[in-house]
Formats: C-alpha cells, structure tokens, sequence
C-alpha cells in the first residue's frame, strides 16, 4: 500500500514546509540545502503539482503545498507521540516560539529556567514578532503568543495570561509625583482621548488634576522601550501588571496609587491544529498554562473595565 512512498523526499518536504529555510532543514535532516531542494523537486513530481512559490524573495507554501504539509506533519506528529508514549526517556526536541518583544523580554525569559529544570531534553528557539503573523503561512512556528483581539480564526486557543494596566515608576519618581508633575511615558495610542484603556481614562478614575499642569510627555513607540525608560527612572508609565511583576519584585519600579487600575487584554498561547501533540510543544504549552494561572492578577479596588485601544 505505502511501497510508492517517497519515504526520504518526504521527510525533506516536511522539514522545508515547517522552516521555510533550505539550511536550517538541512541542517536538522543532516543534509546539504541544494540535497533538500533535490528531495522537494521528487516529491512535485511525484505529486504532479508545485508546492512553493516565492512571494517577496521569501519562499511559501502553494495552497497545494499548505493542505499537503498539514496532512505530513500530522501524520509524523502520530508517529512521534506514539514514540514518546513508547519510549522509556524523554524524546529530545525543539519548539519554536513567536511573541511580541516586550513580552519576551520582561515575562518569558526571566521565567524560562524553571520550564529548562524541569524539560532539559528540550530547546526552544525564540522569535520576535513585528506584527501577528499567519501561521497558515509560517508553519515553521510551533506556539505563537500574542495580545488578546488578534485574529485567532483556524487555530488553537491555549493558556490565557490575563493582566491589569497600572501606573509604575522609580521609587523617587513615585515619592515625587504626588506633590510635583511627572513626565508620563506612553505608548502613542495612549494618549489618545479615543482610547478607553489610556492615559487619560486613568487620570479621570484616580482623581488626578497634574494633567494640564505642566506635566510632560515622553512618546515611545514600543513597549520595551517605554519600560526601560520607567526603570531608568525617566518618568511613570501605564503598563501591564504582567509585565512589570518582575521589575516591582525586584525593586526597579513601584505602583503608583496601586488600588486604581485599568483592565487589560492579556496574552493567548495558540498553535496550528494538531501541532499541540508534538511531545514538546505540548511540555511547553503545559508549562506556560501553569505560568500563566500562577501570574494571573489579583482584581483591584478600583478597576475600570472597557474596551481596548
């Protein structure tokens, strides 16, 4: 039944299909580039239809090539579960997570050593997103994590990171900006009276009159950058409670009128249908769910809940 199989070619498609980069899946069939474009140009002609194309010199799944890939890697997804279930040690593996910089930078990374004690058989590569990408597309990612609100249509919802939004500074930032005004570090979307989760709705629920008194403003474009600035001590930010636990753990910064916060969107774990089996993307997933609920916040006194910018 299976004679036919293309058993080799196969292996190399689903490895170019998953990186879309001829050396990295060289690299993980122990193979040259040019041996794994040999490899594809048999499965095409086996098949009797492309399977890429380039769109922007990068190369991308045809919509023939993307149905293909998602039947083959299910099927190698089966097969690898099945030898982890089997096997008596742990299955070494690689899982590849996308998320925004700021999330990567202040949550994910401080907490990764406990997710490496406890599964030091896996490596997982992180990548910095610039914007939501289409996994349809970028199948070489395993788990994307991005804000709550983006399109999430054809994949798999996860762990969800729930988060307030609140006022954070230095510690000589916050003793001062109760009786002197401070420069207010922002995202450019939140000074914007249209959105409901900015500045200006924060000031309205703490009761603060400094506003239109002097106060200063300091635009940052991403939220990394705005963060630092806060812990440079270069003025107080309107920020996320996840994002900032570590740096309030550690002393770096300190709430400013902490009973008054803002709801926030959060973060969602999501992956292609099917990709949470693979045995180490399911330990990571597993480990981010617990993360996740043990760094839920706790509701303050005084949270505005509306919509988001």
């Amino acid at each position: 039944m299976f004679a036919s199989f293309p058993v080799a070619s196969l292996r190399a498609y689903e490895a170019l299909a998953r990186t879309l980069n001829a050396k990295e899946a060289g690299k993980e069939l122990g193979v040259t580039p040019s041996a794994v474009y040999h490899q594809v140009r048999m499965v095409e002609e086996w098949l009797g239809v492309p399977l890429f194309f380039r769109k922007h010199r990068k190369m991308a799944l045809s919509d023939a090539g993307q149905r293909f890939y998602s039947v083959l890697h299910n099927a190698f997804l089966d097969i690898s579960v099945c030898v982890s279930e089997l096997s008596p040690k742990p299955q070494p593996g690689t899982v590849l997570v996308s998320m925004p910089s700021a999330f990567a930078e202040f949550w994910l990374v401080p907490r990764l050593d406990t997710f490496y004690r406890s599964h030091p058989e896996v490596t997982l590569q992180l990548e910095i997103a610039s914007g939501p990408p289409d996994l349809s597309r970028e199948a070489r990612i395993d788990v994307l994590i991005c804000d709550v609100g983006t399109d999430t249509a054809g994949l798999v919802e996860h762990a969800l990171l729930t988060e307030n939004l609140g006022v954070y500074g230095s510690a000589a930032q916050v003793a001062r900006a109760s009786y002197v005004p401070s420069a207010l570090l922002a995202l450019p979307e939140q000074v914007s009276p249209e959105c409901t989760s900015g500045w200006p709705v924060w000031i309205r629920a703490a009761g603060e009159t400094w506003l239109g008194d002097g106060v200063i403003w300091r635009e940052y474009a991403q939220p990394t950058l705005a963060l630092q600035a806060a812990i440079a001590g270069q003025g107080l930010i309107l920020a996320s409670t996840a994002l900032v636990s570590d740096s309030v753990a550690q002393g770096r910064l300190m709430p400013y009128m902490p009973d008054v916060t803002l709801a926030g969107a959060g973060y969602l774990s999501l992956t292609l249908p099917g990709r949470e089996r693979h045995p180490p993307t399911r330990l990571f997933l597993d480990w981010l769910s617990e993360a996740f609920n043990s760094a839920a916040p706790h509701v303050s006194s005084t949270l505005w809940r509306a919509d988001h910018c």
